[in-house]
């Protein structure tokens, strides 16, 4: 067994028993085709069988977290390495579905972007090279957690719509009149990947953005940046 995969598995598991269940009833969701009453460990075991399906390893036995979310990377021509962990590739796929929304982005709707976050004129001309450029993931530990933050809400948000379960209104919360052009555009990139990646991953890809989300809540929570979101 190898153990790093292994590991992705247990720290999904953490992952999700620290999870607001506002969030993980959006995993269910995105899983079950309903809302249903599931533990975190039974939620853990549906995403990893649906991930083996999608894979074509369910006759070979079920696959670890990693190696899903390495699959979902593998679709969307991401590159990775193997000594990249899921949190890695997940911020990754976040990257290359914003970097493709804010192609498609008019120029009305990057001003929003940029007066929501709060740049000054010229983080925001940086802000605009590296997302043209390609540079953008390079760019994340620079622009602080605010950013990346809001890049993970706004796909995950766009994610949600499009598959129906929530509206933006219900999860943008204080700046959705500012963002709602952008979830549009966001969510179009969204449906795009996924029909690209092919039906089966319908609901691997919104899972594992879902997940992403939740993680960057998980760790904004605890350094005290966000309250309750």
């Amino acid at each position: 067994m190898d153990e790093k995969l292994a590991q992705s598995t247990e720290r999904l598991l953490k992952l999700l028993n620290s999870a607001d269940q506002q969030d993980l009833d959006i995993l269910i969701q995105y899983n079950y085709g309903e809302h249903q009453s599931v533990s975190s460990e039974e939620l853990v075991k549906t995403i990893l069988a649906n991930g083996s399906h999608d894979i074509g390893r369910r006759l070979w036995g079920q696959v670890d977290y990693l190696e899903i979310v390495r699959d979902v990377a593998d679709r969307f021509g991401i590159k990775w390495h193997k000594s990249d962990d899921e949190q890695t590739l997940e911020n990754r796929l976040l990257v290359e579905i914003f970097q493709q929304s804010w192609q498609k982005m008019p120029q009305n709707d990057k001003l929003a972007f940029h007066e929501v976050f709060g740049h000054s004129a010229a983080d925001s001309e940086r802000l605009s090279r590296a997302l043209i450029d390609g540079t953008f993931y390079d760019f994340l530990p620079a622009t602080g957690y605010l950013i990346v933050w809001n890049v993970t809400r706004l796909v995950a948000v766009a994610a949600a719509r499009e598959a129906g379960i929530f509206t933006a209104e219900s999860l943008l919360s204080g700046f959705v009149a500012e963002l709602l052009g952008p979830v549009g555009i966001v969510a179009g990139v969204v449906i795009l990947l996924t029909s690209l990646a092919g039906p089966a991953y319908r609901k691997t890809i919104p899972t594992v953005i879902q997940i992403a989300y939740i993680r960057q809540k998980i760790q904004l929570q605890a350094k005290g940046d966000i309250s309750s979101l």
